[in-house]
């Protein structure tokens, strides 16, 4: 449980990124002509706005629960979260080691690259994370993801949660500089391409479950849109659907006070990340694309304050629609569980189970079993 000094914290941290900081921009911009440029604490040149994914940047890791493993008997103490994304962060992480799951009895092998064996695994899933605005972990928060290392938080959240349970799960890091943070459009989707291509050219024939929460829920939508080879099913947490729709909640939530807030902030995040294409922001006009067989499970917090419900339902609509009868939603009301930190919850967790159960796909079974009626 985190601590009230720690919660005090991060709610003055929220208020400033999403209020402070911005709005003095905007503001300036906007009533005293000065150039947002200039505003701005970094200088972007042209050619940092050009990103080509490759493994080494992406961080590319394979983790297996030891009980799904072939590696022979590890002697070595298994190491904790912390200590893992330190040692990716400082480039020391072994090829192999071993990670204890916090505050519970699992264990899983973490593998640089891909690591999987055709002979046993036949479904794998695919970890597409949100977004990380923090360099550090902080030292009692284990949902927080970084920029570098996030994606291991990441996996290490699904396991912990009971999202994935004995199958080998592909994680990696997006780019979230400045420079290249795009709102899971296409700089997300290529190294989500390229992740994917990767796990094929290992494994042809296998099973794929995208997973994926935020900005990585929408990167798989839009990933969906090009009928990937091998994908089963898409289980998606606290999907952001629009950036439009991100900044208006945004807005309402947190500066209900300022005329045409949610103008500003569009304004604002338009220069602030060059790689946003605000012309780009098309996904609900293209989810008739994926394949109406694909399972798609869609996990939300009730009056989410960066994905509205109204954003949420007209995708489901949208999708069902185009022919998919096989979308799934689960709500959950949980007001401590901001946003996509809702996989502690233990029915989303039954739920996502009962899922993948449905559909035939590795699952805790435990867990599967059906919800009662309410």
């Amino acid at each position: 449980m985190r601590s009230k000094k720690h919660s005090s914290y991060e709610r003055a941290y929220n208020t400033f990124i999403y209020q402070s900081w911005p709005i003095v921009c905007t503001i300036l911009v906007q009533l005293l002509h000065i150039p947002l440029c200039v505003l701005l604490p970094l200088h972007i040149d042209a050619h940092a706005k050009k990103f080509s994914p490759h493994a080494q940047a992406l961080n590319i890791l394979t983790f297996i629960p030891a009980s799904a493993s072939t590696t022979p008997t590890y002697t070595t103490k298994a190491i904790r979260l912390h200590k893992l994304v330190s040692m990716i962060q400082n480039n020391t992480m072994p090829s192999t080691c071993k990670l204890r799951i916090n505050n519970t009895d699992k264990q899983v092998f973490v593998y640089k690259g891909i690591a999987l064996d055709p002979q046993q695994h036949d479904t794998v899933f695919i970890c597409s994370r949100g977004y990380a605005k923090r360099d550090a972990m902080l030292a009692h928060d284990e949902l927080e993801l970084v920029k570098k290392g996030g994606g291991a938080i990441a996996a290490h959240v699904l396991f912990k949660n009971n999202l994935i349970d004995n199958v080998p799960c592909i994680t990696f890091d997006y780019p979230d500089d400045r420079a290249h943070f795009n709102f899971g459009q296409e700089i997300d989707v290529a190294c989500l391409q390229k992740v994917w291509d990767t796990v094929i050219a290992v494994h042809p024939q296998v099973r794929i479950v995208g997973v994926g929460d935020c900005r990585g829920a929408k990167a798989l939508l839009s990933f969906a849109t090009r009928h990937p080879k091998n994908l089963a099913a898409l289980v998606l947490i606290s999907p952001f659907v629009t950036t439009k729709d991100m900044i208006q909640q945004l807005a309402k939530n947190y500066l209900t006070w300022l005329p045409k807030s949610d103008k500003l902030l569009h304004t604002f995040f338009k220069c602030y990340f060059p790689s946003y294409d605000a012309l780009q922001d098309t996904l609900l006009r293209q989810v008739h694309l994926i394949d109406p067989a694909l399972p798609i499970f869609i996990g939300q917090r009730k009056n989410d304050y960066l994905a509205s419900d109204k954003s949420i339902h007209m995708l489901i609509n949208r999708l069902r629609t185009a022919g998919n009868n096989n979308v799934h939603l689960c709500m959950v009301s949980d007001n401590k569980a901001t946003h996509s930190r809702i996989t502690p919850i233990a029915k989303l967790q039954q739920a996502v189970n009962q899922f993948l159960a449905d559909y035939q796909l590795p699952h805790n079974e435990l867990l599967a079993q059906k919800i009662p009626p309410h």
